[in-house]
């Protein structure tokens, strides 16, 4: 048996993270289990592989799940402009890229793991892969925990396993089990950035395009939610910054009345398109509609748009009816999708749900219910937009855990 003061269960950028603040404080004392034969499979994968460690401005507006003023109070104390200054110190170059995203200057994910893995070396944190943690114990004073191999003591223990999104990366839910062993419940867990699946053939006959789009979600008729970011239309639905940020209010309302509609032209509302054409009417009758609207859309999205608003691409302004007019409006700018589920976990950049904040102490991040436990990253009720947030969780939350299980000593 191997006894340390803590050990970290999960080598992802929350563990990695943890046990890095840890072993500042305590070098040659962590250890981390990590199920995988890598560490960091999810970093690697993250961002098209380029990994988007945070953004230039992370608020407690930018995630779901839990208390809001649990999450700013975790973001004060290790903010982006710490994550920023903690990769510096570590060799990495980021770059600002447009949207706020901070990506390695190389554009490699393998950047950052790289760094944080010879950091973590330094600091003699001792790494077992293919070590996936079957049973944790607690005897009173300290955690006996069992892999299919081996077994483990330890004083603490940081859980930073994971959520169930892309369970390939070994992030296959287990954790949650072994919080609930420990006493803690766990909410309602859904997947939460992935793509959205459409039964809408003629949009989806066109895949490959991305254009500047605005999604809006309705619940019994009443407007929910709406993101304007980039979308990309693909062979089995959407996907893009626009839709992936909606998908996680989809996937918790499913079951409900719910109507998702698309304005393929953002810069214009309904009722704004609608006084356009009205003006294009008078002053430009003889130009073809159809020219008008691929100045703004990629031509064989006009042809599709046109087809589904039953209104021929060489008509003229000046002999459009009424009625015509008003389905070009309502397609272009309103579309209802077909919509019919979610990629879900497989392909869900996060999970949504998981173990309630109220049950952690955000100064610390150890369990109000367990002593000597500490939770990090996605296991915990928090998920961020795209762009860098749920990255920033990780490090924030992987830090104070970190730092407090070597800082405290028990009496």
């Amino acid at each position: 048996m191997e006894k340390y003061k803590l050990i970290v269960i999960g080598g992802g950028a929350a563990g990695l993270m943890a046990a890095i603040s840890a072993s500042e404080e305590w070098p040659g004392n962590v250890a981390i289990l990590e199920g995988n034969s890598r560490c960091g499979t999810k970093i690697l994968m993250s961002g098209g592989s380029r990994c988007n460690v945070t953004n230039e401005s992370v608020r407690p507006e930018n995630f779901f799940g839990g208390s809001r003023n649990f999450i700013k109070n975790v973001l004060r104390e290790f903010s982006d402009r710490d994550a920023l200054e903690f990769f510096r110190r570590l060799g990495v170059q980021l770059k600002l890229e447009p949207g706020g995203k901070y990506f390695p200057q190389d554009d490699s994910a393998a950047s950052i793991l790289n760094a944080l893995q010879k950091k973590a070396a330094e600091l003699r944190v001792k790494i077992h892969l293919s070590a996936k943690v079957e049973s944790i114990e607690f005897n009173g004073t300290a955690f006996m925990l069992a892999t299919r191999n081996q077994r483990f003591e330890a004083e603490r223990i940081i859980l930073t396993t994971g959520g169930r999104s892309y369970p390939t990366t070994g992030s296959d839910g287990t954790g949650y089990g072994l919080a609930k062993k420990l006493g803690h419940t766990v909410k309602p867990l859904f997947p939460a950035l992935t793509p959205i699946l459409l039964d809408d053939p003629k949009l989806t006959g066109i895949p490959g395009i991305t254009i500047p789009a605005r999604l809006t979600l309705f619940l019994d008729e009443k407007k929910l939610i709406e993101h304007e970011n980039s979308l990309l239309i693909t062979h089995f639905g959407i996907s893009g910054p626009a839709a992936l940020n909606i998908s996680r209010e989809v996937a918790r309302l499913q079951g409900g009345n719910l109507k998702l509609k698309l304005n393929f032209i953002p810069l214009y509302s309904e009722e704004s398109l609608r006084s356009l054409l009205k003006n294009q009417i008078r002053l430009n009758s003889e130009k073809s509609v159809l020219n008008f609207f691929r100045e703004m859309l990629p031509v064989n999205l006009c042809g599709v748009l046109f087809g589904l608003a039953e209104v021929s691409p060489e008509k003229k302004f000046y002999s459009l009816s009424k009625e015509e007019t008003g389905s070009l409006v309502r397609v272009f700018t309103a579309y209802e999708l077909k919509f019919t589920g979610l990629k879900g976990f497989s392909q869900a950049e996060v999970t949504a749900g998981g173990v309630p904040l109220e049950e952690v102490r955000y100064q610390t991040m150890e369990s109000r219910i367990q002593k000597g436990l500490y939770l990090a990253g996605e296991i915990l009720d928090a998920d961020g937009f795209i762009g860098g947030y749920n990255f920033q969780w990780a490090w924030s939350t992987g830090f104070i855990a970190g730092r407090a299980a070597a800082q405290i000593e028990y009496k």
